[in-house]
């Protein structure tokens, strides 16, 4: 979980109760939440703010968590975001396309797929974090073929 600086999670879901809890488990687990009651909302929250994780429901009035999703990772590639329904897995289209959620989760949320999805969320955040500070295109020197092989060995 998170040690250093609190992780910011934007929360999005017009069930109330659903919200509440889902926010609550969230702060017990030391992250930096911000709510939204639908998706309108949050995607006016997430273009004022930073957010290292979207979590939102699929169905939402005035913008559903398929369209905040796709705008989500329109202004920010590679945003991590996982989506909560209350919908039959039957009902989920099997390819999510790279514009989709990264997961979805099932409610009822079971706590211990819901602590799972953060970490993995968080790790695959952090990798990406990594890779992008270790690659300086300043310093990038193209490689050849041979230079590889005397590499490797």
């Amino acid at each position: 979980m998170p040690t250093e600086s609190k992780l910011k999670i934007l929360v999005a879901d017009d069930n109330r109760m659903v919200l509440a809890t889902v926010c609550h488990m969230l702060t017990a687990l030391a992250y930096d939440v911000q709510e939204a009651e639908h998706g309108l909302e949050a995607l006016k929250r997430f273009e004022q703010e930073p957010f290292d994780l979207v979590l939102t429901d699929i169905q939402m009035p005035y913008m559903d968590g398929w369209e905040l999703t796709r705008r989500v990772k329109s202004l920010v590639p590679g945003m991590h975001v996982i989506a909560m329904t209350g919908m039959s897995p039957a009902e989920v289209p099997a390819s999510l396309g790279k514009n989709g959620p990264d997961r979805i989760l099932f409610k009822p949320l079971r706590i211990d797929e819901f602590e799972n999805a953060m970490a993995m969320a968080f790790a695959a955040r952090h990798l990406k974090t990594a890779e992008r500070e270790r690659c300086d295109v300043n310093s990038f020197k193209p490689v050849s073929n041979r230079e590889r092989r005397l590499a490797d060995g």
